[in-house]
C-alpha cells in the first residue's frame, strides 16, 4: 500500500481477518592493480550475479560521458563546491557560507553515545547510522516534522499509557530438555525450515556439515537417537535463523513482534537456557555450532540488538580459549579429519561474526592483533568426508560450499585494516593520496576476484548458495569503499571534495540497493543479509546526492586532457537523475518495510532513511518535498496501523491497540534524540527556534489513531477498513 497516491492503492493480500485462513585451493590469474571504478559500476544487474549499480532498463536512469569521473585516485580534486548546511523553516535546504569546517568535522567524527552515567551505549565511526552526522540540521528536521504533524506530534501520545514491552520468555531451568522437545515443530515444518537454512546461510557461514546433520535428522525422527537434547538444541537454533526469512501469509503480530519472530525468540531462549547449563568440560562440536547459531539467530531476529557485540566477544573468547585460532596440526591436537575441518570452519565463522559486529559497533576487532595460523576451510565437498574419515579428501577443482568461506578468509586482513583505520579518525584524515589509492586498488582487486568466482561453474544444487555467498562478499567490499571514501567525498577531512571519492560512494550505494532488490526478485530472502548494509548505503546515497557537484569544476585542464585520452568510455554519472535517485531510495524503503513486516521491528531505521531522503537534490523544490514527505509519513502511519490491526490475539480491545500505536509514535519521536549529532551553529539555532515556536495543539480528544488523521483521501480510510480486524465503531 502506498500512502498519498490514490492511483497506486492496492489491497495487501497478506492481511486477513480473524476468520481467514589467500590459501584458496583454486588459483586466479594475476590481477593488475590498475582497475577503474567504472569497470565495477557500469554493469547491469544480471541473473549470474554480476556486479551492478542500477537497472538501466529503467527509463528514469541516464548515462552520461564524464571522462573525469573514471580517474584513479591521485589527489582531492580542487575547486569543488563546499558542502552547505541544510536547514530552514519552509525547506531543509539553505546555503550559508559561514559553515564551519571544524564544526562539521567534529560532528561527523564524534562517536554516537546513548544514555548517561554507566547506562551508555557507544557506537564508533564505522557504525552504519553514524553517517547521519553528515546531515546538518537533521535532528531539527526530525523534531519539526514529528512535532508539526497532526498524528505523529499529537500530545495524546505523551500522556497515554504505553503498551509494555514484552519480556523474553522464561524457560524453567530445571527442565530444559523437556522444553526443547515441546517447542520443536513437527517434522513437516522442520524440514522446509532446515532446507531454507542451508539454502541461505551455508554459502556464507560454514557451521553445519550437511550429510552428518541429515543422517542424525532422519534418525531422530525415526526415534533412533539417544541423548537427543544436543541435536534438538542444534535443530531449534538452526530453524530460528530461517523462521523469519519471509513475510508470513497472512501476516500476524503478537504485540510489537511478528508471530514468526515471537516463535523464533522462544526457540532461541530455550536453546540458550539449555546451553548455559552445559559444562565446559564436555564441549563438543555441537556446542560450538550452537554458540554460532545463537548469535546468528539473535542478529537475524533483532533479539537484544544492543547486546550483540558483547555476545560476539563472548563467542570469540570461547573460541580462543580452546585454540580454534591456531592450526590443529601445528598444535598437535588429537582430532579426526572431520574434527580438524570443523575447527577450521567454525573459526572462520567466529571470525566473520566478530568482524561484522565490530564494524557495526565502531571498534577494532580483537582478531586483528591476534596471532592466528589457522588454515582456511578446505575446498572439500561435504559428501567427501564424515566423522569416520581417516584420509583427508582431495580439494575440489570447482566451487563448493566452502569456497566463499575460503575467499572470505583471505579478505579479512584487508577488512581489519580498513576498520582499524576508519575508527581512528585522526589517522584516517591524515591519509595521503598514495595510501588512499593503495587501499582503493586492493579493494578493487578483490572485486575482480569475486567476479571470477561468480563465473566459475558450480554444482547445480549449489547455485543459490554460490549466488548468496558471492553477493555477501560484494556487500563487504562495497561497505569498505563507503567507509574509506565517504569523508573524502564530502571534503570533511581535506576541506575539498574528491570527485573520484564521490563517484565511488555513489556507485557503491546504488550497487548495494540493487543487490538487495535483485536477491529478492530471484526468490531468495534479503533477510539473510545484514540490515546495516542497506541502512549505510541509503544514508550514503542521500548525503552524496544532497551535496551533488559537477565533475568538470576545478579540475586541472592538463590533467583532464590526460584522463580524457585514457578513459573515453561512457559511464554512469555520480550525479543521479532525479527519477533514479527517488527510485533507488524508494526501493530501499521497500526493503526496510519488508523487514518491519517480517519482524515487527525497524521503525527507527525507516524514519531515519525517510529524513535523509528529504535532503536529496530533487527535494530542494518545496512542492516536491512536501508531496514526498506526505507520502512517506502516510506510509509509516499505515504500516503502524497494519501491525496494530493484524494482532493474533483477536480479544484485544481498542485501548490496547491504541497503546501499541502510541508506543510506535513515541518511538518515532525519540528518533530525533538518537540523532543528536548536530554541532553546527545553524543546526542549534534551528532547533532553538523550533523549541520556542508556539504551535497550536490539534484537538485529538475523539481521534482514533488507526483510522483518522492519516490523510484526507477517502481511499486511505477505505484501505484501512479493508483490514477488518476490528470493528472500530465499537471502540
Amino acid at each position: 500500500m502506498e500512502g498519498g497516491y490514490p492511483d497506486q492503492c492496492r489491497y495487501d493480500e497478506r492481511v486477513s481477518t480473524a476468520d481467514d485462513d589467500s590459501r584458496e585451493s583454486h588459483s586466479h590469474s594475476p590481477i593488475s592493480v590498475h582497475h577503474n571504478a567504472s569497470d565495477i559500476y557500469a554493469h547491469q544487474p544480471t541473473g549470474d550475479g554480476s556486479l551492478a549499480v542500477a537497472d538501466t532498463a529503467n527509463p528514469g536512469m541516464r548515462q552520461v560521458t564524464h571522462p573525469e569521473a573514471r580517474m584513479r585516485y591521485t589527489s582531492n580534486a580542487p575547486g569543488n563546491l563546499p558542502v552547505t548546511p541544510i536547514s530552514t523553516s519552509n525547506s531543509i535546504f539553505v546555503t550559508d557560507g559561514s559553515h564551519s569546517t571544524a564544526s562539521a568535522e567534529a560532528s561527523t567524527n564524534r562517536p554516537l553515545i546513548q544514555g548517561a552515567s554507566f547506562k551508555t551505549q557507544f557506537h564508533g565511526v564505522s557504525h552504519s547510522v553514524n553517517i547521519i552526522g553528515y546531515f546538518d540540521g537533521l535532528r531539527g528536521f526530525l523534531k519539526r516534522t514529528a512535532s508539526n504533524h497532526p498524528v505523529l506530534g499529537a500530545h495524546r501520545w505523551a500522556v497515554q499509557t504505553l503498551s509494555k514491552r514484552r519480556q523474553l520468555p522464561a524457560v524453567p531451568p530445571e527442565q530444559p530438555e523437556e522444553v526443547l522437545k515441546r517447542l520443536l515443530p513437527c517434522e513437516q515444518l522442520c524440514r522446509p525450515l532446515m532446507i531454507s537454512y542451508f539454502k541461505h546461510f551455508e554459502g556464507m557461514l560454514r557451521i553445519i556439515h550437511g550429510p552428518s546433520f541429515w543422517r542424525r535428522y532422519d534418525a531422530y525422527w525415526a526415534g533412533g537417537v539417544e541423548n537427543s537434547a544436543p541435536f534438538v538444541a542444534l535443530l531449534l537454533a538452526a530453524i530460528s535463523c530461517s523462521r523469519c526469512l519471509f513475510v508470513d501469509n497472512p501476516i500476524s503480530f503478537d504485540g510489537d513482534s511478528s508471530t514468526a519472530r515471537a516463535e523464533a525468540v522462544q526457540w532461541v531462549c530455550a536453546v540458550e537456557t539449555w546451553h548455559d547449563r552445559q559444562s565446559s568440560k564436555h564441549t563438543t562440536v555441537e556446542i560450538f555450532q550452537i554458540k554460532c547459531l545463537l548469535l546468528l539467530a539473535k542478529k537475524l531476529n533483532a533479539i537484544k540488538i544492543k547486546r550483540l557485540y558483547t555476545v560476539s566477544q563472548t563467542l570469540l573468547a570461547s573460541a580462543i580459549s580452546v585454540g580454534l585460532h591456531r592450526s590443529p596440526t601445528s598444535l598437535g591436537v588429537r582430532a579426526s579429519i572431520y574434527e580438524k575441518e570443523m575447527r577450521r570452519r567454525l573459526w572462520a565463522t567466529v571470525a566473520e561474526l566478530d568482524l561484522a559486529e565490530s564494524i557495526e559497533r565502531g571498534v577494532p576487532s580483537m582478531v586483528a592483533n591476534l596471532h592466528s595460523d589457522i588454515e582456511p576451510p578446505g575446498n572439500f565437498r561435504d559428501e567427501d568426508f564424515d566423522e569416520n574419515s581417516t584420509d583427508e579428501p582431495q580439494h575440489a577443482d570447482k566451487l563448493t560450499l566452502s569456497s566463499i568461506a575460503r575467499y572470505a578468509h583471505g579478505l579479512r586482513p584487508l577488512r581489519h585494516s580498513i576498520n582499524n583505520l576508519v575508527n581512528n579518525p585522526e589517522k584516517h584524515k591524515t591519509l595521503d593520496s598514495t595510501e588512499l589509492n593503495s587501499y582503493h586498488e586492493q579493494i578493487f582487486g578483490k572485486f575482480f576476484q569475486v567476479r571470477s568466482l561468480q563465473k566459475e561453474s558450480s554444482f547445480p544444487h549449489h547455485r543459490d548458495l554460490n549466488h548468496i555467498g558471492s553477493t555477501y562478499l560484494e556487500l563487504q567490499l562495497h561497505e569498505l569503499l563507503i567507509m574509506l571514501h565517504l569523508p573524502f567525498a564530502l571534503g570533511k577531512f581535506s576541506g575539498t571534495t574528491s570527485s573520484h571519492s564521490r563517484f565511488i560512494c555513489s556507485g557503491s550505494a546504488k550497487s548495494v540497493i540493487s543487490i538487495y532488490t535483485r536477491l529478492r526478485d530471484q526468490g531468495l530472502s534479503q533477510m539473510c543479509l545484514p540490515r546495516t548494509n542497506i541502512i549505510r548505503a541509503t544514508l550514503c546515497l542521500c548525503v552524496v546526492e544532497s551535496t551533488a557537484i559537477g565533475y568538470g569544476e576545478g579540475l586541472d585542464s592538463s590533467h583532464g586532457a590526460t584522463l580524457a585520452d585514457d578513459f573515453a568510455d561512457t559511464i554512469y554519472s555520480t550525479n543521479c537523475g532525479a527519477n533514479e535517485t527517488i527510485q533507488l531510495v524508494d526501493r530501499a524503503l521497500n526493503l526496510v518495510e519488508e523487514r518491519i513486516l517480517v519482524l515487527g521491528d525497524g521503525f527507527r531505521g525507516f524514519w531515519l532513511l525517510f529524513a535523509a531522503s528529504c535532503f536529496i537534490e530533487p527535494h530542494k523544490d518545496p512542492a516536491v518535498s512536501a508531496v514526498w514527505q506526505e507520502k512517506i509519513i502516510n506510509r509509516i502511519i499505515v504500516l503502524c496501523s497494519k501491525i496494530c490491526l493484524c494482532q493474533v490475539d483477536r480479544s484485544r480491545n481498542g485501548d490496547t491497540a491504541d497503546a501499541l500505536f502510541a508506543r510506535y509514535m513515541k518511538h518515532i519521536q525519540r528518533t530525533s534524540v538518537y540523532a543528536k549529532v548536530d554541532t553546527s551553529v545553524t543546526s542549534r539555532d534551528g532547533e532553538a527556534a523550533l523549541l520556542t515556536t508556539d504551535t497550536a495543539e490539534p484537538d485529538l480528544n475523539n481521534f482514533n489513531p488507526l483510522m483518522d488523521g492519516v490523510s484526507t483521501d477517502d481511499w486511505l480510510t477505505s484501505a484501512l477498513n479493508d483490514f477488518g480486524s476490528y470493528d472500530w465503531t465499537d471502540t
